[in-house]
């Protein structure tokens, strides 16, 4: 009979490594001490990914049992060679060192039984060949995964207390800062990176393929693994507000560590932490990068290409299908002797213009030197007049912000309490059997659903200052634009900070509705005639 043993050890720290050796070191002596016939396989795997011939022996280092086995892959070696012949026997110190899942490991006991391979635990003198001890296998498996469950649960709980405080948990940390006893700092080196990343996406028209290309080829900088720049990377840190000063956590949690299954928080129940001291990026660059990210995604999804290339790319709209407009060349009537005049260019709806009236009934076209004039004159007019802009900010904090914050919290409480007392009665009429349990889980499901929008009222509303405050900091942000801005020398990343989108109609009246960029959660509308 042919024997081999499997070790493994759920960390590669030092304690865990010698663990290791010491379990190798066990079982090569009762090899030889109960004279075995050893079989002439087996694998040491390495977390790093390195794999190395261990001589009758299965080892993985620095891997966890409460995961699924396929991460394993001495175990998952172990069982390939063990249906193919190579051994008998597999000799396992503990059910715990097998697996922590019950259903991993009754499953692979099933499945070397059809093979008539035997798994042999230590402590107990258990053989998953004999039918009597099948019960206690799988009461101490069970017993196992009880205490991986309980252990993820603390484990689990202690990050979460850490992240109150303020303490980065999510691996990794981000590029951009230092990790310095559990808290984030800014690396004044890798921030300078993070700019020009948001200066190439916002002021200059790059995408993620060419900000990453410039990078890797250009400045030649890695990652925080030193690797190569993705776009998934650049599109991940364009998103990541945290580069704004906001530090969101908890945002997802392990739900069984035993399977691994990972879900989704609710937003309401993030950690949010606003720390200025973690500002890499101006609030309003983050704010527009990200109206740019919906714009760029909108235009992608209607096959435009993202531009800068002209002062009016991507900022004109069509009111008809909302698909921004294109430029072409218009054409004029040639003179005899092959010459013609240069009547400039025009902007059709690209709808229209590839697809014609199937796709949009819009087949106008608006004079570029037009629309330009008229976008320039509205800026002049609000340098001149910003009394304009100061009455429709007063507009919108007077209604989205209500002023009487202490009045709504204590209702929201008062709300909050009548839900737990509904969730009481609701507990008591199952217990006293006036309601089933499938009566109780509806109602309880309704209960908590309530719940939750209240919990996010509340939250709302102990925001509500910093919301204010924000405003009127991107308020001030963009009268400061506005008073820089000469007009006879305006560019496309300029006109962007400043415009969110025109809306042509090319009417008698000539109108042009302009969406002025204030950042706000509504765009404000001024009509250009």
């Amino acid at each position: 009979m042919k024997v081999v043993a499997y070790c493994r050890v759920s960390t590669n720290s030092e304690d865990q490594l010698n663990s290791l050796e010491n379990q190798k070191n066990h079982y090569t002596k009762l090899f030889e001490k109960e004279n075995l016939d050893v079989a002439d396989c087996g694998m040491l795997y390495k977390k790093s990914g390195e794999k190395s011939f261990l001589y009758g022996i299965y080892a993985d280092e620095g891997l966890s049992g409460a995961k699924d086995y396929e991460k394993r892959e001495a175990f998952k070696k172990m069982i390939e060679d063990a249906k193919k012949g190579y051994f008998n026997k597999i000799y396992v110190k503990n059910v715990q060192r097998f697996t922590r899942y019950i259903k991993d490991g009754s499953s692979v006991l099933k499945e070397l039984k059809k093979y008539d391979v035997e798994v042999f635990f230590e402590d107990g003198s258990l053989s998953s060949l004999n039918p009597s001890h099948e019960l206690f296998i799988n009461m101490f498996t069970i017993t196992a995964q009880e205490e991986s469950r309980i252990k993820g649960a603390a484990v689990q709980f202690g990050i979460r207390e850490s992240q109150k405080k303020g303490k980065w948990t999510g691996g990794v940390h981000p590029f951009g800062y230092d990790l310095v006893k559990g808290y984030l700092h800014i690396n004044n080196e890798e921030s300078e990176i993070v700019k020009v990343i948001y200066d190439m996406y916002l002021n200059k028209g790059s995408g993620y393929q060419s900000i990453a290309r410039y990078l890797n080829d250009d400045l030649k900088v890695t990652t925080k693994l030193g690797k190569q720049w993705s776009t998934k990377q650049i599109g991940s840190m364009l998103k990541n507000p945290l580069y704004k000063g906001v530090q969101r956590t908890h945002m997802t949690y392990v739900d069984d560590i035993n399977s691994g299954t990972v879900k989704k928080v609710p937003e309401d129940k993030w950690i949010v932490h606003y720390k200025e001291e973690l500002k890499i990026i101006d609030s309003e660059v983050w704010e527009l990068t990200q109206r740019e990210l919906a714009k760029r995604k909108k235009m992608h999804k209607d096959k435009v290409r993202p531009s800068n290339k002209h002062l009016l790319s991507n900022l004109l709209v069509c009111p008809k299908c909302g698909v921004g407009l294109r430029r072409k060349k218009r054409k004029a009537y040639v003179r005899k002797d092959g010459t013609s005049r240069d009547l400039g260019y025009e902007w059709r709806c690209t709808m229209n213009d590839r697809y014609g009236k199937s796709r949009c009934e819009n087949n106008n076209m608006v004079i570029e030197k037009e629309i330009i004039e008229n976008v320039k004159n509205k800026v002049i007019e609000l340098k001149e007049n910003k009394q304009k802009i100061d009455e429709k900010i007063m507009d919108v904090i007077k209604a989205k912000f209500n002023p009487n914050v202490d009045e709504e919290i204590k209702k929201i409480l008062v709300e909050k309490e009548d839900i737990n007392k509904q969730e009481m009665t609701n507990l008591n009429l199952l217990t006293k059997g006036i309601i089933d349990e499938k009566q109780f889980q509806k109602q309880n499901d309704e209960l908590q659903k309530q719940l939750k929008e209240n919990e996010y009222k509340h939250n709302k509303l102990l925001r509500l200052d910093e919301e204010v405050k924000e405003l009127k900091f991107n308020y001030k942000q963009y009268i400061n634009l506005l008073d820089s801005v000469d007009v006879n020398n305006l560019d496309n990343a300029t006109l962007k900070k400043l415009i969110i989108s025109v809306y042509v109609f090319a009417s008698n009246k000539k109108a042009i509705e302009t969406k002025f960029n204030l950042n706000l959660a509504d765009e404000i509308p001024f009509y250009i005639i």
